[in-house]
């Protein structure tokens, strides 16, 4: 009996040991497929890193892939998104209060519903609406101006109002397809 439990502690040692040794081979091999960022304000949910893992048909099949940009905002693609050999920084450009879906290549934007060209959820940080004269900003109390530029805010073009929060001047809206 003593001597069975050494060899079945021997042989958990060993599969151990082979599991950990097969894991470390397939960690050390990346895919690369994965997207492409060029600027360090752009992180991705999940991560590159997390991203260089995955098989291409996982990479097909991202769940709520995320791009944010660390001053501007985010951008979530709710569902199931291609991330396959997408540069990022191309596909996806931020600016104060704006982003935009594939900007400079129009002969090659994806069909829609394809890669990153459907709706996405967007939220850009530190909208504020001005004021036309003096350019400054329009404070939280100046309530009527404030919803006056929330109205322009949901009629705008190719978008989806959700929300814009007059405290931290974040705006959350649906942008459909480039």
């Amino acid at each position: 009996n003593e001597i069975d439990k050494k060899k079945l502690n021997e042989s958990i040692v060993e599969e151990t040991k082979d599991n950990m040794t097969d894991k470390s081979s397939t960690i050390s091999k990346t895919n690369p497929n994965i997207p492409i960022i060029t600027d360090s304000n752009y992180h991705t949910i999940p991560s590159l890193i997390q991203l260089s893992y995955k098989t291409d048909e996982e990479l097909k099949n991202i769940e709520n892939f995320q791009v944010i940009h660390v001053i501007y905002g985010a951008i979530t693609w709710e569902g199931i998104t291609d991330v396959r050999n997408i540069d990022i920084c191309e596909a996806v450009k931020f600016g104060q209060s704006t982003v935009e879906l594939y900007p400079n290549v129009t002969p090659d934007v994806p069909d829609e519903l394809m890669k990153l060209n459907k709706r996405a959820k967007v939220e850009l940080y530190n909208v504020w609406p001005k004021d036309k004269t003096t350019q400054e900003r329009i404070k939280p109390t100046n309530v009527n101006k404030i919803k006056k530029w929330i109205n322009k805010l949901k009629s705008r073009k190719f978008t989806q109002y959700i929300t814009f929060n007059e405290q931290d001047g974040t705006w959350q809206f649906y942008i459909l397809a480039a």
